[in-house]
């Protein structure tokens, strides 16, 4: 195959139509698939019918003198052109005469543009129209059941029809048909009468297309020469034949291309790739043929166009497969003299269709394949086919000789066959094989080495898991008899605290006794969830069943959380219909998922909100029980492990609702135990729902009639609840202690143990702790460090680096008992640090230790104390220099404002940034005076520095140092001093 001018492809299109065409622009036009392409020389672009069936491609394209490109489409039930000026497809109307009584009905089969603008259409079973664009008007020149399948016009004006009856010349001026046809008796007649095509020859003669064969028709002599075409594959129609500018005629015949001419006849050129049809041809006023398969249209100059070889082959096919384009394994090509070759992979079959160039031209052929021991194959027919199996690698050629005479033969054509040798059979795939082996060789040995290790390890490992496994049935089994020992003393504690309740006669020691008695139930029910897990995780948890009335059960639980749910201001709510029946459940086992679940809700739900508890039980005997609450909710990202043993939402110091992990793991296990299941459903601060679902056995019928059992209690008719802020009133002298504590009953607790010595407030958490030492400036903090909003550390941080209260000791209780807890706590800044529990008398005495530290300090800080005073010695000298500082700082403000006899301690506090009573506090912690007698000192002080200089008098002096009365300033500065002004004035 030589090698064309140009390739033309569009990626994605197929040229499928049987038409190239070059309007009066210069423009070519192929038909395809998705469209018309149009090709201006240097880039392509597709354009199609925007109303045209998406089923439809376009199969002819015919330009027109005016320079309007004719479209015919592969259903032909429509009639298009392309529009130079408006550059788009112009679609005929459906409701046009030629669509609506002849296209649609019909189907067109060709179409034809005159020389005079006409357009000719054949068309199935009616023939052929006239159609006029230029006023659409439409006629039907045949009056016979006829098809037409090709339209040429000659140079007379004259149009040649291909139709099923035979070639048919019409006169469009005289309305003339003369009609030729297929005689059996007469050899120079046509072929067939059933006609595929009708091409014009330079000459004025006519190509007449059958299957297999081809007509030339002498319109002068109405004699015809028949020519046999080989067809590959078989059974193709010629379609087009085109002529060049030297007589030479084109024909495409399925995979081949063929030359003719009346001296040489008729040769293949070798055009088309292997396994490509040969669809469309054009010969343009350069003298160059155009040749279109589905994939590209390739552009030949005739000038230059020689036959490379006399014998080529026309198909190759490998394993099975036409080889029709480049692949990676398999590649068809040609070298620099025009042989072909063909380069294969090992073990592949090959099957080789070939044919000589001049079919009509009978020769001895002989074929054989060179580099192996093929004796060769003689043949005389026009065409072969030669398959050799399993090629090995190496280099082959494939040559095709022709017999001259008797014992002399001519090579007539060749083809390369390069058989590659595969990677894995090469000299360093080999090479590359052997070090392989030596390295899977080592790591086979590493790795036998590794498992016998392995094994090694596993059998200690295996007798370590035994070991561990009797120390965990150990620590089970000691933690089962641990908790077993846990509730002797509490039944102790609590029977003991039941007999002090009945004989206790005073209020406040019952109190005491009730909160005894809670704080060892909640320890009790710990005790039993965590016996529970530990019984469960051994496999000795069972299912009790007793005969009972789940929904009476569940009234009597929710009943039981009115105090609960009283001190939180909570509306209770149960609704439930009455069961009807007695059933065999686990009584205790439903009393402590109720349990759980109830004091979840009622904890997580704030003030004023509401929790309900529905219950009923289903016609399948589920008992179906749904705790909603109104609660701060759950996040979305929290809510999968709520039932996780241990997990907990809120981990930090700050979490606002304390708990173990342990209640909603516990429930979770237990319903599933008793074959139920549980679900939570959350709204971050809006609420949660869980729905528990556990099947019953019904036992007994009872007599009752089914009703509802339903009650709502309200806070209204609780008794107020009261908030975390206490304050317990004492005499103004004493000092102000400030509690801050999470836990209600132990905030209460230490309230009742403190007030009795000194003025007392308590706060719920750390942020309202702050709030109350900022405005109350207390002697003593004693704070939690886990609380929630802020933590104590933070508490401990804030008041440290307040100017208002950074001389206020700070006492910590704190369950984190750590070193390295107490050591946080202490480089925050606490002076104190106690674990829980601790003892009520030992905080008493570091309350007390505390404010006698302060009244050092207040005598270190004034200088009423020397410097080497043992009771001062042991004090911080950066809290005292802290504090110097500060009071030098209400000096100061004094001092800049002495001579003003209005100054007043409101605006000393204004100045101070503090409010009156902050200061307050403040000075009288540091100095053990009130502000009044501070000021009062410093103006006094001032004073007698000024009368010891000696420049002015008394009243000059009072007068300066802000006093209006001569006799007050002198009753003062005597109670002061103990002399007169005029004393120290001499």
């Amino acid at each position: 195959m030589p090698k064309p001018l140009q390739v033309i492809s569009v990626e994605g299109h197929f040229f499928g139509g049987s038409d190239i065409t070059k309007d009066r622009f210069g423009n070519y036009w192929f038909a395809g698939r998705k469209g018309m392409c149009r090709y201006d020389g240097k880039q392509t672009r597709i354009f199609r019918d925007p109303k045209a069936d998406k089923e439809e491609f376009y199969t002819k394209a015919r330009a027109s003198v005016d320079g309007k490109v004719w479209f015919k489409t592969s259903r032909g039930y429509s009639l298009s052109y392309f529009d130079p000026k408006r550059q788009q497809i112009v679609r005929i109307p459906d409701s046009a005469s030629v669509i609506k009584n002849y296209l649609t009905k019909y189907g067109s089969t060709f179409l034809y543009p005159d020389k005079k603008g006409i357009v000719w259409i054949g068309l199935q079973e009616i023939g052929l129209l006239r159609f006029d664009p230029a006023t659409n008007d439409v006629k039907r020149i045949t009056n016979r059941k006829i098809n037409v399948n090709g339209i040429t016009e000659d140079d007379f004006g004259h149009l040649w029809l291909a139709t099923n009856q035979g070639v048919q010349q019409y006169d469009p001026v005289s309305g003339k048909f003369t009609i030729f046809l297929h005689d059996p008796l007469n050899d120079e007649s046509l072929s067939d009468n059933h006609t595929h095509s009708v091409n014009l020859r330079k000459n004025g003669d006519l190509w007449i297309g059958f299957q297999n064969m081809v007509n030339i028709l002498s319109p002068k002599t109405g004699k015809v020469k028949r020519i046999p075409l080989h067809s590959f594959p078989e059974y193709n129609t010629v379609i087009n034949v085109v002529h060049d500018q030297t007589g030479n005629d084109y024909l495409a015949h399925g995979f081949i291309v063929y030359r003719y001419n009346d001296r040489e006849g008729l040769l293949r050129m070798d055009l088309t790739p292997s396994g490509r049809y040969a669809l469309a041809m054009m010969v343009d006023e350069k003298n160059r043929l155009w040749v279109g398969n589905a994939k590209f249209v390739r552009v030949y100059d005739l000038n230059q166009l020689q036959r490379t070889q006399s014998f080529h082959p026309l198909s190759i096919t490998v394993n099975g497969s036409i080889l029709k384009d480049n692949t990676e394994n398999y590649s068809y090509t040609r070298d620099e003299k025009g042989v072909p070759v063909i380069t294969l992979q090992e073990n592949d079959n090959i099957v080789i269709y070939s044919a000589p160039a001049a079919p009509a031209k009978l020769y001895e052929y002989k074929q054989l394949l060179s580099g192996t021991e093929d004796a060769g194959l003689t043949f005389s027919t026009v065409n072969n086919r030669v398959t050799y199996t399993d090629m090995e690698a190496g280099n082959y050629t494939f040559i095709t000789y022709n017999r001259l005479d008797s014992n002399r033969w001519e090579e007539a054509g060749s083809l390369k066959i390069i058989v590659i040798t595969p990677l894995w059979k090469r000299w360093w795939a080999i090479a590359l094989y052997v070090f392989l082996a030596g390295i899977i060789v080592f790591f086979v040995s590493k790795e036998w080495q590794k498992r016998r290790k392995l094994r090694k390890e596993l059998r200690r490992r295996e007798q370590e898991t035994e070991v561990l496994q009797r120390v965990d049935e150990m620590k089970t089994h000691f933690f089962a008899n641990l908790t077993h020992e846990f509730r002797t003393p509490l039944t102790l504690i609590l029977n003991a605290a039941e007999q002090l309740e009945h004989s206790a006669p005073e209020l406040t020691d019952r109190e005491r006794i009730k909160s005894i008695q809670r704080n060892t139930h909640q320890l009790l029910r710990l005790i039993n969830e965590m016996l529970d897990l530990t019984k469960k995780d051994a496999g000795k948890l069972e299912v009790i069943e007793t005969i009972g009335d789940p929904i009476q059960q569940l009234s009597q639980l929710v009943r039981a959380f009115e105090g609960v749910a009283a001190k939180k201001q909570l509306t209770l709510a149960f609704k439930a219909p009455e069961s009807g029946h007695d059933y065999l459940f686990d009584q205790d086992k439903i009393e402590k998922i109720v349990y759980n679940l109830l004091s979840n809700a009622i904890k997580f739900t704030p003030e004023a909100g509401k929790v309900t508890l529905e219950a009923n039980i289903t016609p399948e005997h589920i008992l179906v029980i749904k705790v909603n609450d109104t609660g701060i909710g759950v996040a979305p990202e929290h809510l999968p492990h709520i039932f996780n043993r241990f997990y907990q939402a809120d981990a930090s110091f700050t979490k606002q609702y304390a708990g173990t992990g342990i209640g909603l793991a516990l429930v979770k296990e237990l319903v599933e135990m008793m074959g139920g299941t549980i679900k939570a459903e959350s709204i971050l601060n809006l609420g949660s729902s869980f729905r528990a679902q556990i099947p019953l056995k019904i036992a007994t019928l009872k007599n009752a009639s089914a009703g509802e059992r339903s009650f709502e209690i309200h806070p209204s008719s609780l008794p107020s609840a009261s908030d975390g802020h206490i304050s317990v009133q004492h005499s103004t002298a004493a000092p102000l202690i400030l509690v801050i504590e999470d836990n209600e009953e132990l905030r209460s607790f230490l309230v009742d143990s403190l007030r009795l010595s000194y003025q007392v407030k308590a706060a719920g958490n750390g942020k309202e702790g702050i709030d109350l030492a900022l405005e109350y400036i207390p002697d003593v903090v004693i704070t939690d460090v886990m609380m929630p909003l802020v933590d104590g550390y933070d508490v401990i941080k804030t008041l440290k680096n307040d100017e208002r209260t950074s001389h206020v000791p700070i006492i910590v209780l704190s369950a984190k008992s750590s070193f390295d807890s107490k050591l946080k706590g202490l480089e925050f800044g606490a002076d104190e640090y106690m674990s829980k529990p601790f003892s009520l008398p030992e905080l008493t005495v570091r309350v007390h230790n505390m404010l006698s530290i302060r009244q050092k300090l207040a005598l270190k800080i004034t200088g009423a104390e020397s410097e080497e005073s043992p009771k001062t010695n042991s004090l911080p000298q950066v809290l005292i220099e802290k504090e110097r500082i500060f009071l030098q700082k209400i000096k100061n403000i004094v001092l800049e404002n002495l001579s003003d006899e209005t100054f007043e301690i409101e605006t000393l506090a204004e100045k101070a940034n503090m409010s009156r009573s902050q200061l307050y506090r403040k000075i009288q912690a540091l100095t053990n005076q009130t502000t009044s007698q501070f000021i009062h000192k410093i103006r006094l002080e001032r004073a007698h520095e000024l009368l010891k200089q000696g420049n002015l008098n008394v009243t000059q002096v009072a007068y300066e140092v802000g006093y209006s009365s001569q006799s007050y300033f002198s009753k003062m500065y005597q109670e002061h001093f103990g002399y007169s002004p005029k004393k120290a004035k001499v």
